[in-house]
């Protein structure tokens, strides 16, 4: 006849192991992630892509009154307005 086992909780030992081994590969994801992203060569034809756009940037904070601000206000409030309005609509309180 089989015993009736009674369930244990784990020894604090067992859960700080449990928790270092989390820990271990939570780091080493991250450090996986970030060699991914600029030490492995697969993302240099994203920064190619990205460089104009971050150069047109720097320019606008280095000589904010060279730039043409009547295209760029038009740019930004196209981009700002529909995520205010959705952010609005979330966050209403008379709903």
């Amino acid at each position: 006849m089989p015993r009736n086992r009674v369930a244990r909780t784990p020894s604090r030992r067992s859960l700080s192991l449990r928790r270092l081994l989390g820990a271990c590969i939570a780091v080493a994801m991250i450090w996986g992630l970030f060699w991914l992203l600029f030490h492995s060569g697969l993302t240099d034809p994203l920064l190619e892509m990205a460089a104009p756009g971050y150069e047109r940037l720097v320019a606008m904070i280095n000589d904010p009154l060279g730039i043409d601000w009547g295209g760029r206000l038009v740019t930004i409030a196209a981009i700002l307005i529909p995520h205010l309005g959705i952010l609005l609509f979330v966050f209403d309180e008379n709903a």
